[in-house]
């Protein structure tokens, strides 16, 4: 999937299930996003998807199955988002230390720095910069609260 350039786009992208009880548009929105008119939504949308199906399938839908309903109040922020959070004393890490955990669709520096070195050495197989793969490294950040009937 390409990254959204136009309403409709988002709108497909917000449609994508995440798991039995989430969807995409479940995390894209932000506060921070849309009290300062910025855009929230991933470069890599095959990676942010990847990377919220793991949450939810690893994190979200058992937390669900063992309290009930839960609403995700922040999840992915765009680098952008996070940056401008961070710059501004929002509450937001820098955005090197948010790859892999709010910023979905960038990896970790250490899986980076991993694939760098191995490649070159001449002892991985992968090309370097690396392909889009699967390998995927802890859980993405959110904050959840349980809702209340």
């Amino acid at each position: 999937m390409k990254q959204p350039q136009s309403m409709r786009a988002l709108e497909e992208l917000g449609r994508v299930r995440l798991s039995k009880n989430f969807f995409m548009r479940d995390f894209l929105y932000s506060e921070i996003a849309n009290f300062y008119r910025l855009q929230n939504f991933p470069d890599d949308p095959d990676l942010a998807i990847m990377a919220g199906r793991k949450l939810c399938e690893e994190a979200l839908e058992p937390l669900s199955e063992r309290f009930g309903r839960i609403s995700i109040r922040s999840a992915y922020r765009s680098p952008e988002v996070n940056r401008f959070g961070n710059q501004h004393n929002l509450n937001c890490g820098n955005n090197e230390s948010n790859f892999g955990a709010h910023i979905w669709d960038r990896r970790t520096r250490s899986v980076l720095r991993s694939t760098q070195s191995v490649n070159q050495t001449g002892s991985g197989s992968s090309p370097w910069p690396p392909k889009k793969d699967t390998t995927l490294t802890g859980t993405p950040a959110i904050v959840v609260e349980k809702s209340v009937p």
